[in-house]
């Protein structure tokens, strides 16, 4: 089966649940509109490590798919539950209870200077609660966690350095990396980034913060959160 999909990162591995259960196959992607980085290039070597993909390719409008996942925003409310359910919601299939299951497979990956445990931050410029004290959170992070560090682009890192002040940066080539990291992390600090998304993939602890007026709060995925 052949599959096909216009959307960013995010979007990309939020779909993968739903091709998980339509039996895999070939996926096409790339072609998001506006994007600062090449989608296809930077989810290629995550997309071709998941054995349910048989064959990753970039998104060409020229070839026909059986699946054009696109159709998750032809209907805005198939996302009134999550993205990735929405996926389900749009081609009519009703999801199964595991669909929640880690659907990302990754051979974890420590920091070269980091022999303790320790947790990852991603923040990009989209999707912000501005009223979230980061500095505060990092504060605790670095309490909890022997070690913390800033994964994603050098922009977004220089960003996050005047909210919560200066914390490590720890360059990935692309979201094959980051995903090592988030493996071999206790933890994810992010908003709603791609990075979040690979951390629900990998069944990893979380922190989210959630943009405004959709919630009023962060979201806590951490073990023994108080």
């Amino acid at each position: 089966m052949r599959f096909r999909h216009t959307g960013g990162a995010g979007d990309i591995i939020h779909s993968l649940p739903f091709i998980r259960f339509m039996g895999g196959g070939e996926y096409a992607v790339g072609g998001l509109q506006g994007a600062k980085y090449d989608v296809f290039a930077s989810v290629e070597r995550l997309l071709a490590a998941q054995k349910y993909l048989t064959k990753i390719e970039r998104f060409d409008a020229k070839v026909s798919a059986d699946c054009d996942l696109d159709a998750l925003w032809r209907d805005p409310g198939n996302l009134l539950r999550s993205y990735a359910l929405g996926y389900f919601d749009a081609f009519h299939v009703y999801e199964p209870q595991d669909w929640r299951s880690p659907w990302l497979t990754v051979p974890p990956r420590i920091p070269p200077s980091c022999e303790t445990g320790f947790a990852v931050v991603n923040v990009t410029d989209r999707y912000r609660d501005l009223e979230l004290d980061w500095r505060f959170l990092m504060q605790k992070a670095r309490v909890r966690h022997e070690a913390v560090f800033f994964i994603g682009l050098e922009s977004e890192h220089q960003q996050f350095k005047n909210e919560a002040g200066d914390i490590p940066f720890l360059p990935t080539k692309d979201f094959y990396e980051a995903a090592q990291y988030i493996c071999g992390a206790e933890a994810l600090y992010s908003n709603q980034s791609a990075c979040w998304t690979i951390a629900q993939g990998l069944g990893k602890p979380f922190f989210l913060e959630t943009r405004r007026p959709f919630a009023h709060k962060a979201v806590f995925n951490l073990p023994d959160e108080h």
